[in-house]
């Protein structure tokens, strides 16, 4: 895999918003959190990251001179504090108030509730597709297979990372090229619903074929 470019940021706030921020981005592999800053020793975010192992203080100065450092991100509500993050920090380092960080976690958040929404459907089309009987495959306009039941894979004697890719005349006829009555090849010619009843030798089974688009 390639070496991903790590964010390094400072977290100025260790309130509610502080905590909310740490959990957040410590479940991104790009993120690297150098510091976590708060006037007071006990609050929850610094408790928190004392937890995580990282670096914690009452005063955000030594930070500002870490060469790494690339984003603050001031979560403090304060407008003294980031007036004086502003004018302190180093001219390629980025600052964020928290009326910003909290725009891009009610992203990532949606991002990540619409990705699960997204795994759940395929996880349930997976199961149906797996419970039918018939041998169903998908595949694309150059006869390769995309993705197959259960049925089919039993019926051909083959994983789903063996069938996959694979023509579909290779798999079910053992030939080089489609049948001549091929439904797939009709379908593709017409743009519509093929059914075709033959004797299949390569399997020893009478077949009912049906595609659609």
């Amino acid at each position: 895999m390639p070496k991903i470019d790590k964010i390094n940021i400072l977290i100025i706030g260790a309130g509610k918003g502080g905590v909310e921020l740490l959990n957040l981005l410590r479940n991104f592999e790009a993120v690297n959190i150098i510091g976590v800053v708060d006037v007071n020793e006990n609050a929850p975010g610094l408790q928190l990251a004392r937890k995580m192992g990282l670096p914690v203080s009452n005063k955000w100065e030594s930070f500002i001179e870490d060469q790494r450092l690339n984003e603050i991100i001031d979560v403090t509500g304060s407008g003294a504090v980031y007036d004086a993050l502003r004018k302190a920090k180093p001219g390629k380092v980025n600052l964020m108030d928290g009326a910003a960080a909290k725009i891009l976690w009610a992203l990532v958040e949606e991002s990540e509730k619409e990705k699960d929404e997204k795994e759940e459907i395929a996880s349930q089309w997976s199961k149906t597709f797996d419970t039918i009987s018939d041998m169903i495959s998908i595949q694309d306009t150059n006869f390769r297979i995309i993705t197959a039941n259960k049925a089919f894979l039993q019926k051909v004697g083959m994983s789903e990372k063996e069938l996959k890719g694979k023509y579909c005349y290779e798999v079910a006829h053992c030939s080089k090229t489609p049948r001549s009555n091929c439904p797939c090849k009709k379908l593709l010619e017409t743009k519509e619903p093929q059914e075709e009843k033959f004797y299949e030798p390569h399997l020893g089974i009478y077949l009912s074929v049906s595609t659609t688009p």
